[in-house]
């Protein structure tokens, strides 16, 4: 292993050895970029964190180091946590080598020159070589959103939106979900996360507003501030003259206990205003935009691009066969299995297919080739079902045909052509699809109460 030792404001005598590993050490950025170097993991030494902070940042912006692992022999900031991969004493060589070791391990496992095609690549690399990494946010104040992702911010293109960006790859599968972290209201015009809750009147928004005890006179039915009734040290209605002796019987306290010194209306609760510090806007409350923060991972469609270097999903070529929801197909298959525990001539079938080698055919043919394979597959399979026939997908590789009005022997003349199309998109150098099949016909395979949602999960079982 391969070792980089940044030195910045240290002695190049205290290199650290690491026994049966090669270590240089730089002292310079620019020397070590000039030198053309591709190490396994960096080293650093120094004990100014503003330094190691502008290093580090310099490094991870080099497509070459996005992914590379990076550990400090010094303590610093705890905010240095979320940019490193550890910390180790130089005197305690096997931390740093266990540590490095695997994540390198995993970063030659990845195709050549992919952290070189853009953001997308660079974090999913990274995660990639870090399979328990999750994404967790810091909390920066001072911030227009509060919440940021320190790695994400890192690895981004100059410019980004990294949340945007972020919430792109959720939605398209290639990262996931893991903990709710926080919750936050944002400001509908800018984003702005930072508000100060004003009360205000709700008749005239005047902020100059008093809280005051009131009175209400039985008598005439006058409400006013409880100041307006004093006469005298007596307690005087000011509309009717009536005197008030006995609270419940002459006079009591009502709700209104606001008075606006603007336009002098009297009111029971302000309304609560919020003032955004970013962009001045005044929004009621219920108008805020609620926004969810989670910590995130690689998910596996995530695994699948950064491993055959296409960040399109290549099993999306079977969404072509008379393709419907997960739910869908569920509820399809929960309404057929109805007909037949109600109707004895009534029949189905289903048929699951697992797809077993397509991660090793993209490591030994390329990815262009397996997409021309399963392409020409897919192909042959929409010509082999027929138009009342539907799919859906519950994974990146397990395809569910749905075959109305098809008992047994229909079940195992599709799947014989199954078969023969997958003979037939043989190579001649040997490379083929291999791929595993399950199938259910209905009401012969039928457990008594089963729901769809057991059944495709019983089956899928036998799958793996």
């Amino acid at each position: 292993m391969e070792l980089i030792q940044f030195l910045l404001g240290t002695d190049v005598r205290s290199l650290v050895e690491v026994p049966g590993h090669f270590v240089t050490g730089f002292s310079d950025f620019d020397a070590f970029i000039q030198s053309g170097m591709q190490p396994d993991g960096v080293l650093i030494s120094c004990s100014d964190a503003e330094m190691v902070d502008r290093l580090i940042r310099r490094l991870r912006t080099i497509p070459a180091f996005s992914a590379v692992p990076i550990f400090l022999l010094n303590d610093l900031d705890p905010w240095m946590e979320w940019m490193i991969d550890g910390k180790a004493k130089a005197t305690d060589s096997s931390v740093i080598i266990d540590g490095m070791a695997a994540i390198a391990g995993r970063m030659r496992e990845l195709p050549p020159g992919i952290v070189s095609q853009g953001q997308d690549f660079r974090l999913l690399a990274y995660l990639y070589c870090r399979p328990s990494a999750v994404l967790r946010t810091a909390r920066q104040w001072q911030h227009r959103q509060i919440h940021t992702y320190p790695i994400a911010e890192l690895l981004a293109d100059p410019g980004s939106d990294v949340d945007r960006w972020l919430n792109s790859l959720v939605e398209r599968g290639h990262l996931e979900r893991v903990e709710l972290l926080d919750r936050l209201r944002i400001c509908p015009k800018c984003g702005g996360c930072h508000h100060n809750f004003v009360d205000v009147c709700p008749h005239s928004r005047s902020i100059d507003i008093v809280q005051k005890p009131f009175l209400h006179c039985f008598t005439c039915g006058h409400v006013a501030p409880e100041e307006s009734f004093l006469n005298s040290g007596f307690l005087v209605c000011p509309n009717c003259a009536e005197r008030l002796r006995h609270i419940g019987a002459d006079y009591d306290r009502p709700l209104e206990n606001y008075v606006c010194n603007d336009c002098g209306q009297s009111f029971i609760e302000p309304l609560v205003i919020a003032r955004c510090l970013s962009c001045g806007a005044e929004n009621p409350t219920e108008t805020l935009v609620p926004r969810q923060i989670y910590s995130l991972r690689l998910a596996e469609r995530g695994r699948m691009a950064v491993q055959t270097g296409s960040i399109e999903d290549i099993y999306a070529l079977f969404d072509r066969l008379n393709y419907v929801k997960p739910q869908f197909f569920e509820d399809m298959v929960d309404w057929l299995l109805a007909l037949c525990r109600r109707y004895a001539d009534e029949r189905f079938s289903l048929i699951g297919i697992r797809l077993t080698n397509v991660l090793e055919l993209t490591d030994h043919v390329g990815r262009h080739r397996v997409t021309e394979l399963l392409d020409e597959f897919a192909r042959r399979l929409r010509e082999a079902i027929r138009g009342t026939d539907v799919s859906t997908r519950t994974s990146e590789r397990t395809l569910w045909l749905l075959l109305p009005k098809t008992g047994p022997a229909g079940c195992k003349v599709l799947l014989r052509r199954l078969e023969d199309i997958r003979k037939d998109t043989r190579q001649p150098d040997g490379v083929e699809i291999e791929l595993e099949a399950v199938t259910f016909s209905a009401p012969a395979d039928m457990v008594a109460d089963e729901p769809a949602g057991l059944l495709l999960a019983r089956l899928m079982g036998e799958l793996e």
